[in-house]
């Protein structure tokens, strides 16, 4: 029988043994022929599935040409009406005989409802006893001060000071935390005092006032104040404004602020002469010797009877002259009673300036003092 004549296993393709050739069965471990060792699995090749590639060509050209022909709509259709429109060509007559109906049915008057008058209400402007408010904690700031932390918060410094045990001089450090007891009435730790019946406070609007503050601050209410000064409640208050503060429900006539007497100042009559120049002794010289010693300077002019020269001599760094000389002439020999007694000597420090009166009785200055100059006399 030959190799053609054999038929096939229902496995699949031949096997043979790779080393003879021989062919061998599906199952079989070894070759019969030459005893080579068999592979346990046969390799498969993998072959293209054409049948199923073409199956999908087919289908795939289908859905692209149906999708392609799907958009050329054929004229006739786009021009035919749709059913709504029929629907609505035929609706016509009906909605015309609604409308010939509706203009035969009367015209219905609208019924407005009934106005209603407000009932005015009673509203207690009794003034309300003041609720102590709880003390607040306060984180000190740079530039804060016990003054300023008072008028913020509507407290007194002694409060603060006594409250949080500080110095007397109120010192504040930044970050420290004070205990502020809110004053007037509504704060707690003062009693406020009542005001007496009538009359009114003419305030001027700081920075931060609100009307309700003012009025709790001088036993006051919103409602007089507002209509003291002819304002609603919408109204801002501005920085220097001057507002009536009633302490009655009626508009007070202002209280006058108390007007001080003017005072008329006499003006210190500006010195009309010029100042002497010193001449002689020269600035630093040292003199010395037991005789007297010359001062000298210039002249201004002709004096007046009630003009002097006044010379200021000053030893050493005293405060308080040493002499005062009055004189009508340019110089004053200086005695030799003030020399010093020791090697070093005394330094002195002299000027000259005009004046009126006498040396009994000094009068205003007639000139401005003279440059000061400064010798030694040993």
């Amino acid at each position: 029988m030959s190799r053609s004549d054999v038929p096939r296993t229902h496995y699949g393709r031949d096997r043979v043994c790779s080393r003879c050739g021989t062919r061998v069965a599906q199952k079989a471990e070894t070759c019969f022929f030459c005893g080579a060792t068999l592979d346990s699995a046969p390799r498969r090749q993998f072959r293209i599935p054409w049948a199923d590639l073409f199956l999908f060509a087919a289908i795939a050209g289908v859905l692209i040409l149906w999708w392609v022909r799907g958009l050329d709509v054929p004229e006739e259709l786009l021009a035919s009406p749709s059913r709504s429109q029929a629907a609505a060509a035929q609706a016509t007559p009906v909605a015309e005989l609604l409308a010939l109906v509706a203009e035969d049915l009367p015209t219905a008057t609208p019924t407005l409802p009934p106005t209603l008058t407000p009932t005015p209400t009673l509203v207690d402007l009794t003034t309300p006893t003041p609720t102590p408010a709880a003390p607040m904690r306060y984180k000190v700031e740079r530039g804060d001060t016990v003054i300023a932390i008072a008028q913020k918060f509507n407290s007194t410094v002694k409060d603060i000071i006594q409250t949080n045990e500080l110095s007397a001089d109120g010192r504040l450090s930044v970050g420290q935390e004070l205990i502020i007891p809110v004053a007037g009435p509504t704060g707690g730790g003062v009693t406020p005092t009542p005001t007496p019946e009538g009359g009114a406070y003419m305030y001027t609007v700081k920075a931060g006032d609100t009307i309700s503050a003012i009025a709790a601050r001088y036993g006051s209410r919103v409602d007089w104040i507002l209509t003291a000064n002819q304002m609603s409640a919408t109204d801002v208050l501005r920085i220097g404004q001057a507002l009536l503060v009633p302490r009655s429900a009626e508009t007070p006539t202002p209280e006058p602020t108390p007007t001080m007497p003017a005072v008329t100042l006499t003006p210190t009559p500006e010195p009309v002469l010029d100042a002497p120049s010193l001449l002689s002794p020269s600035k630093g010289s040292i003199l010395t010797g037991e005789r007297e010693i010359l001062l000298s300077w210039t002249s201004i002019g002709i004096l007046e009877p009630d003009e002097y020269y006044v010379v200021t001599l000053k030893a050493g760094d005293d405060i308080t002259p040493t002499a005062v000389y009055w004189t009508k002439s340019t110089t004053w020999r200086l005695p030799a009673e003030y020399r010093g007694t020791t090697r070093a000597g005394v330094d002195f420090t002299w000027y000259v300036q005009v004046r009126h009166g006498s040396p009994d009785a000094p009068g205003e200055m007639a000139s401005p003092p003279s440059e000061r100059s400064r010798f030694t006399w040993q």
